[in-house]
């Protein structure tokens, strides 16, 4: 202290609130980027059943993943009760503009039918709303819910508008009440 006065103060940079900001943004950036990496995109649960994360389901999801067709990418995600796969899900990435539904179901039914499937293409059943077309059909068999999976009936749809994929679930065989089946699956995407 100097004699006889005040201890003059230090001149204040500007850096120290700068600074804050700065590590509050990055810390924020790295919060959001971790909650983002580990998702998929695919909700934790639909239409009543939860995400499956068995070894049955994982090699489903991974085996759908390895398929090529051009730029198009695929992820998949198996849901059920216990370790009982009802429903299996598949979104394209870059998935071509101006695709048709009803064109996107008939490559998902000869998919099925690959796997040991079959499909009543005369079930076909169509609809759109909310920016969205959706088209499904009945089929069952071997492979039909999940690649190498066993024998299940169900209902193949698809749906195609702002998210473009493939729902196959087994807790219905109407092709009608699929459509309402992947129309809230689409909403769960969405909230996703």
């Amino acid at each position: 202290m100097p004699p006889g006065g005040q201890v003059p103060s230090r001149p204040r940079s500007g850096r120290g609130p700068v600074l804050v900001v700065a590590i509050l943004l990055l810390a924020v950036a790295l919060v959001i980027f971790l909650m983002r990496a580990g998702s998929d995109g695919f909700p934790d649960s639909a239409l009543g059943y939860e995400r499956l994360h068995s070894e049955d389901a994982d090699r489903a999801e991974r085996a759908v993943e390895d398929i090529r067709v051009g730029d198009v990418e695929i992820r998949g995600a198996v849901y059920g009760s216990g370790d009982e796969p009802e429903l299996f899900a598949a979104l394209y990435e870059n998935y071509p503009a101006g695709v048709e539904a009803e064109t996107i179901i008939q490559g998902a039914a000869s998919g099925a039918e690959t796997s040991g499937g079959a499909v009543d293409q005369g079930s076909l059943r169509s609809a759109a709303s909310g920016g969205y077309s959706f088209a499904c059909m009945s089929g069952g068999g071997p492979g039909f819910l999940i690649p190498g999976g066993p024998s299940r009936q169900g209902v193949l749809c698809v749906f195609q508008g702002e998210l473009v994929g493939v729902l196959v679930t087994t807790h219905t065989e109407d092709p009608t009440l699929g459509l309402a089946a992947v129309r809230a699956f689409v909403e769960a995407l969405e909230a996703a």
